[in-house]
Parts: structure tokens; C-alpha cells; sequence
């Protein structure tokens, strides 16, 4: 297989990982009621899969997404050199490493984030 017919899996790949992962997060997001009672033990179930059984898929395609990213990258990674070369000239690795540690820093906020709920 060539590297360019691999590439192209990978990037489709990741666009119906993309997707799906979009389309679960607002089955979850909406399909399902909030409380107790009788109404929300009768809606905790879309299209005859669970809510944590949605979840679990949600959870599944995204780290589908994390093991592909990085070989869209890896593929990518010329490019993403040049570009930085292009917009930032001498300092690029700088402004490539300033990039890399403010998305680390934006994971690192929604993990903590997510122990406050």
C-alpha cells in the first residue's frame, strides 16, 4: 500500500470516527431526561441501547480518535513544519512548542474539570 493510500484511510477514518463520536455526544446529550421518577426510568433507553451502553460506544470511538490522531500527525508532520516556518520564520519550534503545551494545558483542564461535577 502506498503511503498516500494510507494516509487517505487514516484521515476517512477519523472523519466517520469523527462523526459517529459527534452524533453519540448528542444522543446523550439530548435523547436522554435529567431526574428521577417514572418518566426518566422510561427514557433511559434510545433505540434499545442504554444510556451507559451510549456512553460506552462515546468512550470507545474516542479513543478510536486518540489512536488515530497521532498518525495523522506523523503523516502530517512536514507539513505542519513548513507551515510554522511559513507564519513564524526563525522562532517556529518555539511557537510549535508554545502550541503543543497550551493544548496539553486545555486536556489537563477538562480532565480536572471533570472531577468537580
Amino acid at each position: 500500500m502506498k503511503k498516500t493510500d494510507v494516509k487517505w484511510l487514516v484521515d476517512c477514518l477519523i472523519f466517520v470516527d469523527f462523526c459517529s463520536l459527534l452524533a453519540v455526544g448528542l444522543i446523550l446529550a439530548f435523547a436522554f431526561s435529567e431526574g428521577g421518577g417514572p418518566a426518566a426510568a422510561a427514557s433511559r433507553y434510545f433505540l434499545w441501547l442504554h444510556k451507559h451502553q451510549w456512553g460506552r460506544i462515546h468512550f470507545y470511538l474516542a479513543m478510536g480518535l486518540v489512536v488515530l490522531l497521532p498518525i495523522h500527525l506523523s503523516f502530517n508532520w512536514t507539513w505542519i513544519q513548513n507551515t510554522f516556518k511559513g507564519y513564524f520564520g526563525e522562532r517556529w519550534s518555539k511557537a510549535l512548542a508554545v502550541l503543543s503545551a497550551a493544548w496539553i494545558g486545555v486536556l489537563l483542564v477538562g480532565w480536572l474539570v471533570s472531577f468537580i461535577r
